[in-house]
């Protein structure tokens, strides 16, 4: 990912539907548990309805951060 830091969107493939259990919570856990992966070393995640399961994070420095959520996007979305 550092690599090639310019090629890299942060994105989502949830689909939202009315079943009970997608919350705006439940939700917000799993863009969380997305943003923790690239943002911490060590990061917890909830899995199914109990269970909290620890990662390894890949720790990436807020100026490769910056790119992936931001800037790359603009700089492809510019016409």
């Amino acid at each position: 990912i550092e690599k090639y830091q310019d090629r890299v969107f942060f994105g989502i493939d949830i689909v939202v539907t009315d079943h009970p259990r997608k919350t705006k919570e439940w939700l917000t856990s799993i863009i969380m548990c997305y943003r923790n992966m690239l943002e911490k070393e060590e990061y917890y995640c909830k899995v199914g309805d109990d269970v909290d399961y620890v990662f390894n994070g890949l720790n990436l420095d807020k100026g490769v951060l910056k790119k992936i959520y931001y800037t790359n996007a603009e700089k492809f979305l510019s016409f």
